[in-house]
């Protein structure tokens, strides 16, 4: 019996499934079948839509009794073949089951038959490692969570400001230096405005089920808290003086992790498989870097520290996706893994904590704090001066002891301060250095002119005074 002589239906039990996400099924149970026609038709029980698929998008994969395995494709003809769906079809008769191959088993499709079918075996082989990918649901959640907080409380959806990125919890070198570590962690749940929200959570949520399943749902959240914090280590070491923020350090971790596992178990992973991972992480590797090249405020540092980041981790954490060679690869791999990713941070740290930007926010915190003991005990003299406690000897002795030795003491903080002189924060470090200085000189005439009378000394004290107080005034427009 030819095809063309089959019944045109009958009853099957039909479950298709897709292998990218996995956790449900188009469609699966009772079905009226039909192939007689330009499309392979599905009815199931009880329902009134019909789910048609081209018939020349159907590959069968093979035969076991009256059980087909096939799939489905988005594009036959493509140089790459992207599998849309696995389906698996068990029909009523041995006889229809045979009409059925006959009619889907066309010629010249050995080669695309061979990898569909390791691209189901690929599938199935990920869903049996990783049955569940709850993380990144719960990433998304705790993304947009967080930022519909932030508008709630008035932050704006557009355009946030910089404080208010900071002040819930984003990435600035300055306060991190200044002992608020904790912001390495933070930075990567706050985003800047709607837009970037959107992107990162689009990219989460494309690649972050099948990151997930390759290495796990506790390893694949290690990767993702490993390669954020990373990411914001590496711009805290670039450019301490951004306010940053976003998922995006952590995401391209995930891209590099990805990568790292291709790398260590490319015989797992089907040659179409890899070919369309690679072309997809490399253009949107390629693209995020040329972009922040090109466009003024993104954060590459961060995205290129996340990327390594992640590539170290899921080198060491490549693990085979059948569950007894992974159990075994676990206990090895894994804590190689988290020891890699805890010297990166600590590498990070160190570079951190050695940078010039470190030399200036002891010599800001200093001048803030001298300063205003300074101007207490300056003021406390001014009173005694008016009540004639002090003559001019002993008053010149407390201004030298309780004024200027504080002034004299941030001048030597600001002496180790190198601010690279391409670095935003240059300018504004100089003046606040100049300011530092006037106050110390125009307290030296004073205690000069204190001690000796002298009327030019005190004429300089007040200039310097003058020149200070201007300095100050520049620093805050």
């Amino acid at each position: 019996m030819s095809p063309d002589d089959a019944p045109d239906s009958f009853t099957a039990n039909v479950t298709f499934g897709t292998p990218r996400d996995g956790d449900t099924s188009p469609f699966e149970g009772a079905a009226r079948l039909a192939y007689a026609s330009p499309d392979l038709i599905v009815q199931l029980e009880g329902a009134q839509e019909q789910v048609r698929i081209p018939r020349a998008s159907v590959v069968f994969v093979g035969r076991s009794g009256r059980t087909l395995r096939l799939g489905v494709v988005k594009e036959e003809q493509s140089k790459t073949i992207s599998l849309a769906y696995a389906c698996v079809v068990t029909v009523d008769t041995d006889e229809n089951a045979a009409h059925l191959e006959a009619a889907l088993d066309r010629p010249g499709l050995a080669t695309m038959r061979g990898a569909i079918a390791d691209q189901i075996a690929f599938t199935a082989g990920l869903h049996t490692a990783t049955p569940r990918t709850f993380v990144t649901q719960t990433l998304l959640a705790i993304n947009v969570l967080i930022f519909v907080a932030m508008v709630a409380t008035g932050v704006s959806p557009v355009e946030p400001q910089n404080q208010e990125l900071v002040e819930w919890g984003a990435s600035f070198g300055l306060k991190i230096l200044d002992g608020e570590w904790w912001r390495i962690g933070t930075a990567m749940f706050v985003h800047i405005g709607l837009i970037h929200i959107a992107l990162n959570m689009w990219v989460l949520y494309s690649i972050g089920r099948l990151v997930e399943r390759v290495f796990g749902n506790a390893m694949f959240a290690f990767v993702y808290l490993a390669a954020g914090a990373i990411a914001s280590l590496a711009s805290l070491t670039w450019n301490p003086v951004v306010v940053a923020a976003g998922a995006s350090g952590a995401i391209f971790g995930l891209i590099g992790a990805l990568l790292g596992f291709a790398l260590r178990q490319r015989r797992t992973i089907p040659v179409t498989v890899l070919k369309g991972l690679r072309n997809s992480t490399i253009g949107f590797v390629g693209y995020n870097v040329v972009f922040g090249l090109s466009v003024p405020g993104i954060d590459n540092a961060a995205h290129l520290g996340g990327l390594f980041a992640g590539a170290v981790i899921g080198l060491l954490a490549a693990r085979p996706l059948e569950l007894v060679a992974r159990r075994a690869a676990s206990l090895k791999r894994i804590p190689l893994a988290v020891l890699a990713a805890a010297a990166l941070a600590f590498g990070g740290i160190q570079l951190a904590l050695h940078s010039p930007y470190r030399a200036y926010v002891e010599f800001e915190d200093l001048l803030i704090a001298e300063e205003e003991e300074a101007v207490r005990a300056f003021n406390r003299l001014i009173v005694m001066v008016n009540d004639d406690e002090l003559r001019n000897e002993a008053l010149a002795q407390q201004f030298e002891e309780r004024c200027l030795a504080r002034w004299k003491r941030v001048v030597d903080a600001a002496r180790r301060v190198r601010i690279p002189a391409g670095s935003p924060l240059a300018a504004h470090a100089r003046k606040l250095t100049s300011f530092a200085r006037l106050r110390a000189e125009a307290l030296e005439h004073l205690v000069r002119a204190l001690r000796e009378g002298d009327s030019t000394a005190m004429d300089q004290y007040l200039e310097l005074q003058h020149r200070a107080d201007s300095t100050l005034e520049s620093l805050s427009k």
